[in-house]
């Protein structure tokens, strides 16, 4: 896996996901060293666009046990990692 993985980026007022543009904390968290980037959680919305599927698609995926673990965030909120996905995609990918 190479270390210069960075997911294409759009300009910000295109964005349907990702960092609030009202968030103070937006520009430091797209300066984090990879390694620490990876261990950015995401909603289950940014983890559906970010591997490409709709919500929809990635709710059936995750029920089916088809999609990497989630991270339970509170009672009804869950999470994915973006270099577990990154590494999901990856595997996927190879397996294809």
């Amino acid at each position: 896996m190479s270390d210069t993985f960075s997911p294409p980026q759009l300009p910000v007022e295109q964005q349907k996901f990702g960092p609030d543009r009202n968030d103070p904390l937006a520009p430091l968290i797209a300066t984090l060293p990879h390694e620490i980037a990876r261990h950015r959680v995401l909603t289950s919305a940014e983890a559906a666009a970010f591997c490409g599927l709709s919500e929809d698609w990635w709710g059936r995926m995750h029920r089916a046990g088809n999609a990497p673990r989630p991270i339970r965030l509170s009672g009804r909120r869950l999470g994915w990692r973006i270099g577990e996905l990154i590494d999901w995609l990856d595997q996927r990918a190879r397996e294809s």
